[in-house]
């Protein structure tokens, strides 16, 4: 019951400040008075580059080793000769990255390393994602205090709670008679695409932050491709690749207990005032 009031408080507290000082954050869209959410999963290029600017890690090496990005983080003994990918979209900007020379030596390494990198970052902790989350309040307080803005609000940046994920999740159907409408596990779509994507396997493996079609409020991936963590320890939302259908739907949960090929994040801000 304390809970419900100072959630309703804060709510009360946080649309009085919005109403104050309109506020937009890129690549997220608003779910209720004061929080906004991911558009897509935070993806390998997000990660690469929010590491310039502090240590997040790597994923975990028994998970790197499935992954079809394990590229970028090559291992002893193989040397890392830096190359570079330019003109990276990610939450920080456009970026250029510096990856494994090995992996760019031709036109279809190089389009497969741009297509890898907008794939959701997966085999890393809960912990790991926190950081992430902790360096993106850094940032916007940054970005605040030089625009001279930073004694109205604050915007802090965490994992997603379990209540929200059920809030924006929704009964509807998964498959359009056939084929999953998003990435899960699912017989009849797992066969190899042709071409220059030819190496996503729907159904099989996590594809691109933005593959799919994103729901009315514009959000990618809430279901399907990657679970997601969430603020209660070892417990994710959303189903992955890895999972039926059945697992996105409201209520159900994927647990964990280690880093996992199947298990991103994606990250919510809250506004408040200072």
């Amino acid at each position: 019951m304390e809970r419900a009031l100072l959630m309703s408080l804060l709510a009360i507290v946080g649309s009085a400040v919005l109403a104050q000082h309109p506020i937009s954050l890129p690549g997220m869209v608003q779910v209720d008075d004061s929080t906004f959410i991911d558009v897509k999963e935070v993806s390998v290029a997000d990660w690469i580059g929010a590491s310039f600017d502090t240590t997040l890690g790597r994923p975990a090496e028994n998970v790197l080793a499935l992954l079809p990005y394990r590229l970028f983080w090559p291992s002893p003994p193989y040397p890392l000769r830096n190359g570079k990918v330019k003109k990276v979209r990610t939450r920080q900007g456009w970026l250029t990255l510096q990856i494994n020379a090995d992996s760019l030596r031709t036109k279809q390494q190089r389009y497969r390393a741009e297509r890898l990198l907008s794939y959701p970052i997966v085999g890393i902790t809960a912990a790991q994602a926190q950081t992430y989350c902790d360096l993106l309040t850094e940032q916007r307080l940054a970005e605040l205090e030089w625009n001279g803005e930073a004694d109205g609000q604050e915007v802090i940046y965490s994992l997603p709670s379990p209540e929200l994920y059920d809030r924006l999740l929704s009964l509807r159907d998964s498959t359009n008679g056939k084929c999953a409408l998003f990435n899960y596990s699912c017989e009849p779509c797992q066969s190899q695409p042709k071409g220059r994507d030819a190496f996503i396997h729907p159904g099989r493996e996590i594809t691109p932050v933005d593959g799919y079609m994103p729901d009315w409020r514009g959000l990618y991936n809430l279901r399907g491709n990657a679970a997601e963590m969430t603020t209660a320890p070892g417990v994710a939302k959303g189903g992955s690749y890895a999972h039926p259908a059945k697992a996105s739907l409201p209520g159900q949960e994927q647990l964990y207990t280690a880093s996992q090929p199947w298990l991103g994040f994606r990250c919510v801000a809250h506004v408040r005032p200072r």
